[in-house]
């Protein structure tokens, strides 16, 4: 009896009239553009800083390198070369970062020397979440934790829970910076072992 399989959609040598867009690949919920639409909005000029003598290939923005960073923690990745292999391999990874793929040196070193400023801004980031009611955002998303709800009048965020939120937000991060330095060396130590 003959089986019948169902046919590629796209023949991998088929050439298309008109080819999909990375746009096209990502669904206008998806949970990545919210937060490149909140990054947009930050204000860059503290973290650009102009070489007057630039050689080479142009660097990548700090907002591109930043997003991946911090969508990677959402995604529980901490693994620079994880995330390296990702904006080659996944499609948000590859939208959100408009098609550059910096290597795990760029991003590790980007995340080594802007700690303080991407701790700013992971804050910024919390805050804003706060005040559009998605907390769940950077509760879930970043850490998987879940808070129980509770509607009463008397458990109403007041300036001083807000405070609290935003203490465990920078304890939450700087776990997550030790964790990716961690997975970092680990790494390292795997590919070259006699390394520090």
């Amino acid at each position: 009896m003959a089986r019948h399989w169902a046919k590629a959609p796209i023949e991998r040598s088929q050439i298309v009239l008109f080819s999909p867009t990375l746009e096209d690949a990502i669904s206008d919920d998806h949970p990545v553009r919210l937060l490149d639409e909140i990054l947009r909005q930050q204000d860059w000029s503290a973290w650009v800083t102009p070489c007057a003598d630039h050689r080479g290939r142009s660097p990548i923005h700090p907002r591109t390198l930043a997003a991946i960073l911090l969508y990677g923690l959402m995604r529980r990745i901490r693994s620079s070369r994880m995330l390296e292999y990702m904006c080659g391999h996944n499609v948000d990874f590859m939208w959100l970062a408009e098609g550059h793929r910096p290597d795990h040196t760029t991003l590790s070193g980007f995340r080594k020397e802007s700690g303080k400023t991407l701790k700013g801004l992971f804050r910024q980031i919390g805050r804003l979440a706060m005040a559009m009611g998605l907390v769940r955002l950077v509760e879930v998303a970043f850490d998987g934790t879940r808070v129980k709800a509770n509607a009463s009048r008397y458990h109403t965020w007041t300036a001083a829970k807000v405070e609290a939120a935003l203490k465990e937000l920078d304890a939450l991060f700087d776990r997550m910076m030790t964790e990716a330095d961690q997975a970092d060396a680990k790494r390292r130590k795997v590919c070259f072992p006699g390394s520090r």
